[in-house]
């Protein structure tokens, strides 16, 4: 039966995890014996050779492993990414025939840490030492690019400084672009993602492209794409020369776009066949490859760079989305005039109603009808009145002459009675012929501003009959106007022939 013993697993210290030693694991061999005699040792071997402790052992490796190789480049493929809470990144870094740990220390300066992706092919400049506690050699990493980023930079400036010596990135050869373009040709792959991003940017909410789309299908990516994307901008240009010879609308711009990806991916717009044949082009061109972040030598040549597809079709068509906001607003602001105007004129229309109505025939009629009927009412009172008090007079007479027996002394009163009675009835003819007076002037002056009292003199009145306003003049009917004229005895309707 073997015996037990204590292994200690020093790696979650190693990358952080703990500070303190992890529990114990048990391990069991199958070999070891428990003996009961003491192993002998021969002191003549022990004076010929150098025993080390583990610690010494490892740090000597240590030593010399740094001082031989310090610093190294060196590729292969992230594997086994973990990010530390407190920011270190530790993976291993592999290819088919081995491994090394590496460590990315959170305040190392200068590195994209973004790229330390599993699975990315990488090439990490850095610094191999030993982590004794473990015994594990590791890299410390200092730099860091995608594999093949080196020699692709490399050529990229290359080729960037060769075409600015040539002049073709400077600003005086640009050509500006029409601020409202109607006809766009666009290269790129018809099955691109940037494709149908511009065109849902183009597109207006009714279905219908903001401007005219003219597509020149083209590879964007791999073998082959760079001489796809100059024979669609020379396709572009023929057709443009085409349309103009038939007398037909050409093309205003030529964009040239695909979305983001790799610098691998992106490389067919750094060939120099591209960047001169945008420069030949005789339409301006838009260059609008890959992310924000993204630069590729045609942005430089061509005479508009815009950061994105999207971007790209925003730019054709912010003008025309500044005039329709303006339009809009126009719109908006003669709605208001309109409506206020209105309001105005509705307020202006109800003030010559009132007006009208106040000076029309009729109401001044009613207002004479008013005035006849309070002087009719205040003549009754007045009659009543006098009646009342000349019966009182009369009955005091009368209760007088009752008590006088003396008929030698009646006649005198009977006589004054009788002038009494006389004089009542002057009064009262004299007053009743007055107010019969004013009253046939009320009625005389009624009279006169009765219509009809115009009609029995021979006179006619005019209306429209679509209107029914009274035509005061002839510029108020013109030809064909239906009318009605009203007489004496009816009313007679008829159609303006002649004026």
């Amino acid at each position: 039966m073997g015996e037990e013993y204590i292994q200690w697993d020093f790696g979650d210290m190693l990358l952080g995890k703990s500070e303190t030693p992890p529990h114990p694991k048990k391990t069991r061999t199958g070999s070891v014996h428990k003996t009961s005699e003491p192993i002998k040792i021969d002191a003549s071997l022990e004076s010929d050779r150098k025993v080390y402790t583990v610690e010494e052992l490892t740090g000597k490796i240590k030593f010399l492993l740094e001082e031989q190789f310090g610093e190294v480049w060196v590729s292969g493929e992230v594997s086994g990414l973990r990010v530390q809470s407190s920011g270190h990144r530790y993976f291993t870094l592999k290819d088919t025939g081995a491994q090394i740990q590496c460590v990315l220390f959170k305040g190392t300066t200068g590195v994209k840490r973004t790229l330390v992706e599993d699975g990315k092919k990488l090439i990490l400049r850095g610094e191999l030492s030993v982590y004794e506690p473990r015994g594990q050699y590791q890299l410390i990493v200092r730099e860091l690019e995608e594999a093949g980023q080196g020699s692709l930079a490399i050529a990229f400036e290359r080729l960037k400084k060769k075409l600015e010596a040539e002049g073709l990135f400077d600003e005086e050869r640009k050509r500006p672009v029409s601020a409202y373009p109607r006809r766009v040709g666009i290269v790129t792959s018809p099955t691109g993602a940037a494709l149908q991003d511009i065109l849902k940017v183009l597109r207006t909410p009714s279905g219908r492209l903001e401007v005219d789309v003219i597509l020149a299908p083209s590879k964007v990516q791999g073998e082959g794409a760079a001489e796809d994307i100059v024979a669609a901008i020379e396709l572009l240009n023929r057709y443009h020369q085409i349309q103009q010879k038939k007398g037909l609308p050409g093309l205003d711009v030529i964009l040239v776009t695909r979305g983001g990806g790799s610098i691998e991916d992106l490389w067919c717009f750094n060939e120099e066949i591209v960047a001169r044949a945008i420069a030949a082009s005789a339409l301006p061109v838009i260059s609008a490859v890959g992310h924000e972040i993204d630069f590729c030598i045609s942005d430089f040549v061509a005479d508009v760079r815009c950061a994105t597809p999207t971007a790209a079709a925003r730019f054709l068509i912010q003008n025309l989305e500044n005039v329709r906001d303006e339009l809009d607003e126009a719109l908006r602001r003669i709605q208001l005039w309109m409506e206020r105007t209105l309001d105005s004129c509705r307020e202006r229309i109800e003030t010559v109603k009132k007006h009208l109505s106040l000076l029309s025939p009729k109401r001044r009629l009613e207002d004479f009808w008013l005035r006849l009927d309070d002087i009719s009412q205040s003549m009754d009172k007045v009659m009543k009145r006098k009646l009342a008090e000349d019966f009182d007079k009369f009955q005091d007479i009368r209760l007088r002459f009752k008590n006088i027996h003396l008929s030698g002394k009646t006649e005198q009163p009977r006589r004054e009675l009788q002038m009494l009675r006389l004089r009542l009835e002057d009064q009262w003819n004299h007053a009743f012929r007055n107010k019969c007076a004013e009253l046939e002037l009320l009625r005389q002056s009624l009279n006169l501003l009765d219509p009809k009292a115009s009609l029995k003199r021979g006179y006619s009145i005019t209306v429209d009959v679509k209107s029914g306003k009274i035509i005061r003049g002839v510029k108020e009917v013109s030809q064909g106007t239906r009318i009605r004229t009203m007489l004496q005895d009816g009313q007679v309707e008829s159609v303006v022939d002649n004026l």
